[in-house]
């Protein structure tokens, strides 16, 4: 009699590889996760942006007061906040203008905060002629 060779896998061969597949497809869901929470935060930090520059925009075209603010909901973009804060810089004649903007989320531990901040001149105190220089309302001595 003549032995007969199997051909195919042996049930170890198969166990090993539906493990490896098994392996396979809980580091790629993993991933695939983690790409979805990195995304999710770059769409909030994108929003985020858009939103301060609007509102530093607002303030510096003289919709808004420049002055501080504190911190309040938007209503256009409802779950976000933002403040603004004003103080003089560390040269003469400039205002440091700072727009914050958070996402107002219970779940997130860390509030997700972006923060843009402009130098603008200080409007009490026009730096764009020497002293002494009469303008134009004032009379000449």
């Amino acid at each position: 009699m003549r032995a007969h060779a199997h051909r195919g896998f042996s049930l170890l061969e198969v166990l090993l590889a539906a493990a490896v597949l098994l392996g396979c497809v809980i580091v790629l869901g993993h991933l695939a996760m983690l790409g979805r929470h990195h995304a999710r935060a770059a769409e909030e930090l994108a929003d985020a942006q858009r939103i301060a520059q609007a509102r530093l925009g607002e303030i510096l075209i003289g919709q808004r007061p420049l002055e501080s603010e504190e911190e309040a909901a938007i209503e256009e973009e409802p779950g976000w906040r933002w403040s603004a804060t004003v103080e003089p810089a560390a040269t003469p004649g400039l205002l440091v203008l700072e727009v914050a903007v958070v996402r107002d989320v219970p779940e997130a531990k860390p509030a997700r905060r972006f923060t843009l901040r402009r130098w603008v001149r200080d409007p009490d105190r026009d730096t764009s002629r020497p002293r002494g220089v009469p303008t134009l309302e004032e009379p000449l001595p």
